[in-house]
């Protein structure tokens, strides 16, 4: 696609025309690099967020590494064995690693801070892993499990895209799972050094847990507080969305997914403003053997597909373009061109 922009440039260098591409495989390929580009970016800022996170509430080198380490080291062997299977890459496995990724850090955020608390109430680290992984694990177990399940629904829908999606989010959910109960006592085993020393550093640099079981307190408090009233609450919201969701239309464009920046976007926007899009019309008419192309049947039934074509609101001006019609009389084909 360089070498054509390339050369349409230097073909009208001087005319003061600008050429943009634009198409099907214009569009293809802008999705391909967006899909690329983005797989690498957003994963690396989720990961950026989930270390941050980490590091604000944990405050030690060695626990961030451990909370962080292992959803992303289960993303690298997701996107593996997927590729190792024959997946292809496509938007919807790039939406899927940012929330395998999401769902790992949870669980490994959970795990880490297990240990954290079995560590300061006096526990060895391989006690302290042992115990959150028997404590939290199977919480853990759960989330992927309710994940992995709603993946495989998929599986009854009738675009093989789809269901694709729904075997490969499975796949992902079940190998995150697998890497970060393995994983996160491992490192917390290998990296967590001087148990004392690291417990008495916790003590004193503890706000953000204490932050965070504040919130946690005060959020439990009010729910408790009233809880006819909140599951009343919550049954409204859930039965409205449901209603809106209901309500939606499905819809596909290749145009919606293509990068809104790249020119294929902006020289398609051009064409349907100045000749009402770029998509040609077939029509395909058969007639019975004996009537020739231009016999006065066909041409008053290639006149009366026209003027069909001319009152469809979501065809335009049909007359400034060309009108392919494919007219078959059971033995051959013949085309003509209407302007």
């Amino acid at each position: 696609m360089n070498d054509i922009r390339r050369t349409a440039d230097e073909d009208l260098r001087g005319s003061g025309l600008v050429a943009e591409l634009t198409g099907v495989p214009v569009m293809q390929l802008e999705i391909r690099h967006a899909l690329e580009r983005d797989r690498i970016l957003y994963n690396a800022i989720g990961f950026a967020l989930g270390g941050a996170i980490a590091g604000f509430f944990f405050r030690r080198l060695s626990l961030m590494i451990v909370a962080a380490a292992p959803p992303l080291i289960a993303i690298v062997f997701a996107l593996g064995a997927l590729g190792w299977l024959g997946f292809r890459l496509n938007m919807f496995l790039n939406v899927m690693t940012p929330l395998i990724m999401v769902i790992s850090f949870s669980d490994s955020m959970q795990l880490t801070f297990a240990a954290r608390d079995q560590l300061m109430a006096g526990k060895d680290k391989r006690t302290a892993f042992r115990n959150a992984i028997l404590i939290v694990g199977p919480a853990c177990v759960l989330t992927h499990a309710a994940a992995g399940l709603s993946l495989l629904g998929l599986l009854t829908s009738s675009s093989d895209l789809i269901r694709g999606f729904g075997i490969a989010g499975f796949l992902a959910t079940a190998i995150a799972l697998i890497t970060v109960l393995s994983l996160v006592p491992t490192f917390g085993v290998l990296l967590v050094r001087n148990e004392a020393r690291l417990v008495a550093t916790l003590r004193t640099a503890d706000s953000g847990v204490a932050v965070l079981r504040r919130f946690c307190d005060w959020i439990a408090r009010r729910m408790i507080s009233r809880p006819t009233l909140f599951t009343l609450v919550d049954l409204v919201v859930v039965a409205g969305l449901a209603l809106v969701y209901s309500g939606l239309e499905a819809s596909y464009r290749l145009a919606d997914q293509v990068p809104d920046r790249e020119q294929a976007v902006a020289a398609s926007g051009r064409l349907d403003a100045e000749i009402s899009g770029s998509n040609p019309v077939q029509v395909l008419i058969t007639f019975p053997p004996g009537l020739g192309l231009y016999s006065p049947q066909t041409l008053a039934t290639i006149a009366d597909v026209h003027r069909v074509l001319e009152s469809q609101p979501g065809v335009g001006k049909v007359q400034g373009n060309r009108l392919k019609i494919r007219v078959t009389n059971g033995r051959r084909a013949e085309s003509v061109v209407i302007l």
